[in-house]
C-alpha cells in the first residue's frame, strides 16, 4: 500500500512523537468500597499512527514500512492532554 492511498490524517502525523496524557478505566474483583472504584491516569509516548473523530493510534514503535508494534489506541473522550515532541 503506498502513502499515497493512506488517509490524509496518516501522512499528516507520519512518525511524529506525541505525548499523551489519558483516563483509562480500572477494574477491581473481590469485596472494595466506592472509594477503591477509580480511574488510572496514564502516560503514553509514542508515535501518532492514526486520528479520526473518536480515537488515535499511538505506537512504541514503527518500521519505515508503517508496520507499529506495542500500539494503544486511546478514545479521544479519555484524553486529557496532548503535546507534540521534537526530538
Amino acid at each position: 500500500m503506498s502513502l499515497k492511498s493512506k488517509p490524509e490524517v496518516f501522512v499528516k502525523f507520519k512518525r511524529r512523537p506525541i505525548y499523551v496524557e489519558w483516563k483509562d478505566a480500572t477494574t477491581n474483583s473481590g469485596w472494595h468500597y466506592n472509594g477503591d472504584c477509580t480511574l488510572m491516569d496514564c502516560f503514553t509516548l509514542g508515535f501518532m499512527m492514526f486520528e479520526d473523530k473518536d480515537k488515535i493510534v499511538v505506537c512504541a514503535t514503527r518500521s519505515d514500512d508503517d508496520g507499529m508494534i506495542s500500539s494503544n489506541t486511546i478514545p479521544k473522550k479519555w484524553i486529557t492532554k496532548r503535546k507534540w515532541v521534537k526530538l
